[in-house]
């Protein structure tokens, strides 16, 4: 829901008047000449999410010129020059289209043809247009000039207006010269807002089985929120009809991407209270959330991991979702909205131990992989043991895995090829391990050698191509 962007140019135009004069939309009474028959007789905000190319957008914009100063403005013909910014004429412009009455004549110089964007007037006796002062946004005819212009919007930016008056005979600016009206702006009628969880949400390490339900403490599976808000205070045509926010939205659809492997069960994972549909390979699940709506949309509505009936182990992953809003025919869908949310994360730390060598590689290469793991810290931690890939077709995976014994406060743990095997069970072959101590990270050390057949020690990295490149 991004609104289109305009360039410096038409920023600095819409900024406002750099004359001694004013345009003020008002109603100036001139009868209408564009295809809709809508008169503008006030700034308008209209949808941005309009699609400008396949429907018409035009009206009557009526505008007038109103001077600050009675009797500044010059006895000499004046060249009088309408130009529109993202807009054109959608009818030829013609002296029916000017409210010159108390000047002594008025006619199209040049341009103002259909589809352009500039038309000129030479007008007589413009002196006669500033002796009475109005009030702002009253028009009175015989005292200002007025106008009524056919204009069609191009959908590029903001509508903008600007007049410029010089003389006829040496075209010097006449009252400064230049004014400027800002007629419609483009703004977001649908915007959606992701707001990620401030805690991450964390796997407990103490639920039986280990890692199948969420720390309460952790945000119990809130990740986030997202909402969506339609403004009925934008109009959809320039005749002042608002935005639909039931009809004017075709359908939602928000796509959770991330491990969802854990929840695949009817409401495990909820979506602005909607049930997510996991993908085959659970790292996806979808819901569908419209086309229903509120008045305004709907606020802030959670994202949910629901862990109350889940028996898998809950795996740590990053959150992201997007957002898709399909609108009607009469807009264009934009991009799809995407936000960052909370993560799940393990309690404890936890390494990821790449290109394990089991027994039977450690015993077919001589090459034995050894994992030294020390506790600085003044409790005892446990220690677990997960199999994330193996080469071994026939291993059979015991799951998350505790050593027998805990690493000691103020003491260390070596674990080797042939320990982690035994404590397996099976051989896994060549192996990614993830090893998880129920301990912070700075009371911990954690190294990885491999010992060769002479007994010389080589070390090696651990963990994943993310945190090798971080680091």
């Amino acid at each position: 829901m991004t609104k289109l962007l305009v360039g410096a140019a038409t920023a600095a135009l819409l900024a406002g008047s750099a004359s001694a004069y004013d345009l003020v939309a008002a109603n100036t009474g001139i009868a209408s000449t564009s295809t809709s028959g809508f008169e503008v007789e006030a700034a308008v905000s209209l949808a941005a999410e309009l699609d400008f190319a396949a429907g018409a957008h035009n009206g009557d914009f009526e505008f007038y010129i109103e001077q600050d100063t009675a009797g500044v403005f010059t006895t000499d013909d004046v060249l009088l020059t309408v130009t529109l910014t993202n807009g054109t004429f959608d009818q030829a412009i013609t002296v029916a289209n000017i409210d010159a009455s108390c000047a002594s004549s008025a006619s199209v110089s040049t341009g103002g043809t259909a589809g352009s964007s500039t038309v000129t007037f030479l007008v007589s006796g413009i002196d006669g247009c500033d002796d009475v002062l109005t009030s702002g946004g009253s028009f009175a005819s015989g005292d200002d000039i007025g106008f009524s212009l056919p204009i069609d919007l191009t959908g590029a930016g903001d509508l903008g207006v600007s007049t410029n008056i010089i003389t006829d005979s040496g075209s010097t600016p006449v009252d400064g010269g230049t004014a400027t009206l800002g007629f419609v702006s483009l703004d977001d009628a649908f915007s959606v807002s992701i707001v990620a969880n401030p805690t991450d949400t964390i796997a407990d390490l103490d639920a039986n089985p280990i890692y199948t339900q969420f720390d309460g403490a952790g945000g119990n599976g809130l990740i986030g929120t997202v909402e969506l808000d339609c403004n009925v205070g934008i109009d959809v045509d320039l005749n002042g009809n608002a935005v639909d926010c039931t009809n004017d939205v075709d359908d939602i659809t928000a796509t959770l991407s991330g491990d969802v492997s854990a929840f695949d069960g009817a409401g495990e994972v909820a979506i602005a209270g909607q049930n997510g549909v996991n993908n085959v390979a659970d790292d996806e699940s979808t819901a569908d959330l419209g086309p229903a709506l509120g008045a305004g949309g709907f606020g802030p509505s959670n994202i949910v991991l629901d862990d109350a009936a889940a028996d898998d182990v809950i795996n740590p992953s990053d959150y992201t979702l997007a957002v898709s809003v399909d609108l009607g025919a009469a807009f264009i869908d934009e991009a799809d909205v995407t936000g960052t949310l909370a993560s799940v994360v393990r309690e404890g730390t936890t390494v990821v131990v790449p290109w394990f060598a089991s027994s039977a590689i450690a015993a077919a290469n001589g090459s034995t992989n050894v994992f030294r793991i020390s506790n600085i810290s003044a409790a005892d931690a446990r220690v677990f043991v997960e199999v994330l890939t193996a080469s071994d077709g026939t291993f059979v995976d015991p799951g998350i895995t505790e050593t027998a014994s805990p690493l000691a406060a103020g003491g260390e743990m070596v674990m080797t090829s042939g320990s982690i095997t035994t404590l397996l069970a099976d051989d896994p072959g060549r192996a990614d391990l993830r090893i998880t101590i129920e301990q912070t990270e700075d009371n911990l050390t954690f190294r990885r050698f491999v010992t060769a057949p002479d007994g010389s020690l080589t070390e090696m990295t651990v963990g994943t191509i993310d945190q090798d490149l971080d680091g």
